[in-house]
Order: structure tokens, then sequence, then C-alpha cells
């Protein structure tokens, strides 16, 4: 049996603050305007449910940021997150070695510097946990966008 970890990147959205800011700025500026910003009332709860999206929102997002990269800066993605996330994952193997371990993918945000802000993860085994946590705060490559979206990905091939 042999060890696939793959890199993946994808879809980015503007960073939001959380939904509470949005929900208080949306009231005051309703109230501001008389009552007469509805329009702009709805757009700001819409984004802030986007702002606390969940793991397939930012998986979508992860794969197109990703499908948005030069061919170099995808390969210095893949490097970077294979640097990091095969580190952890070395760190967190127990052993011996479980005969099989589930996959999972951990979503990562970047902010413009390329430090990882925020994960979301699919998969809950201890390993998927601890590489997870890996990520946090680390830098990883610089993306030409803020914030971006970026997927690893592990699955064991036969």
């Amino acid at each position: 049996m042999s060890t696939l970890l793959t890199a993946r990147s994808g879809l980015s959205a503007t960073a939001l603050p959380p939904a509470r800011t949005l929900t208080y700025a949306a009231r005051w500026r309703h109230e501001r305007a008389g009552g007469g910003g509805t329009m702009l009332w709805m757009v700001m709860m819409a984004q802030a449910v986007a702002g606390d999206a969940g793991y397939e929102q930012v998986r979508a997002l992860a794969q197109r940021d990703e499908a948005s990269l030069a061919p170099a800066a995808y390969a210095e993605m893949l490097d970077s997150m294979s640097r990091v996330g095969g580190a952890s994952f070395t760190r967190c193997m127990p052993t011996p070695a479980p005969q099989a371990l589930a996959p999972f993918t951990v979503v990562l945000q970047l902010d413009a510097q390329g430090r990882v802000v925020r994960t979301w993860r699919e998969g809950e085994e201890a390993v998927a946990r601890c590489v997870d946590a890996g990520f946090a705060g680390k830098t990883l490559f610089v993306p030409p966008k803020a914030p971006f979206h970026a997927a690893f990905e592990f699955q064991v091939q036969p």
C-alpha cells in the first residue's frame, strides 16, 4: 500500500467579518437611511452567511482558486503544502502505523502573505485533526490574491 499526499487548492471568497458584525452594520445603515437601505441590508446578510461558510463551500472556493493559478504558481503551492502537510503528517502518525487510515481533506484559508489563518476539515480521525492543527499559523506560498483557499488532501492508494 502506498501513500499519496496531494495538495490541492480551490476558490477564495472575500474575507468578511463575523456575521454579528455584518448584521449590526447592516441594521445601522438601514436605520440611518430611514429604512431605505433594505437592499443593502439583504446583501450584507447574504455576505454574513457566506462569511461563515461550511466545508463544501470553502472546498468549492479552493477548487476555483487552484484553477486560477499559473503552472509555476501551482507547483509552488503544491511544494509548500506538501512540505508543511508532510511534516505534520509524519509528526501525527501513531507508532505503530495503523493498517488503514481514512482519507481526509483540510481546506486552508491564506492571507496575502501566505499565512494560514483558518482551516476546515473533512475527516475526524486523530491523524486528520492533528494534520489540520499542524497547518495553523504556518506560512505557505504567497498567493496571487487574498484570501486564497487551498486544499490539502490525503488518500491511500493501493
